[in-house]
């Protein structure tokens, strides 16, 4: 699947991005509502992020530009601006969801793939987490090492993903 992250915020789009291509989504970056259009314009995209304040207009308008565009192109809104009347502007010019910085990207991600789901365009791939050489499956809760699956109950599964989930935390 690929996601265009519109985010005028450099280190911000980096870490977004950085979490998730390690998902397995495609991601292209834009840092304004121009670059924004020539992404659409240019690129297949399945779902974009799109902040509220950029510095060449806002994604109010890029929302409604790839509405006019694409239908089906999903679009979250991702962005500071948490008051009541920006949250239902974002819903009625076409989004698909709104979500307030700072972001859980955990959250992001299922709210992600809620989307896609709706909208049919889940990549298989994007229920994978891949870490080194294990992939671990997360619909079916079975893990696999160079394509062998290795053997877990319940339990161990979910200390892994626990585990996982606070990497570099101790637990």
């Amino acid at each position: 699947m690929r996601i265009l992250l519109v985010e005028d915020d450099r280190p911000v789009s980096i870490g977004i991005e950085y979490s998730l291509k390690k998902e397995g989504f495609e991601v292209v970056l834009a840092f304004s509502v121009e670059e924004g259009k020539k992404a659409i314009d240019n690129e297949k995209i399945d779902i974009a992020l799109l902040d509220i304040t950029l510095p060449d207009g806002d994604g109010y308008e890029l929302c409604t530009y790839i509405k006019n565009k694409n239908n089906n192109i999903g679009i979250i809104f991702v962005t500071a601006c948490d008051e009541e009347c920006n949250v239902v502007l974002g819903l009625d010019l076409g989004g698909d969801d709104y979500i307030t910085k700072p972001i859980r990207i955990r959250e992001l991600i299922s709210r992600i793939n809620a989307i896609s789901r709706r909208k049919g365009k889940l990549s298989v791939e994007s229920n994978f987490n891949l870490i080194g050489d294990l992939k671990i499956d997360k619909l079916s809760h079975t893990v696999f090492k160079n394509s062998t699956e290795i053997p877990l109950t319940k339990g161990e599964y979910k200390l892994m993903m626990i585990l996982l989930e606070n990497k570099g935390q101790t637990i």
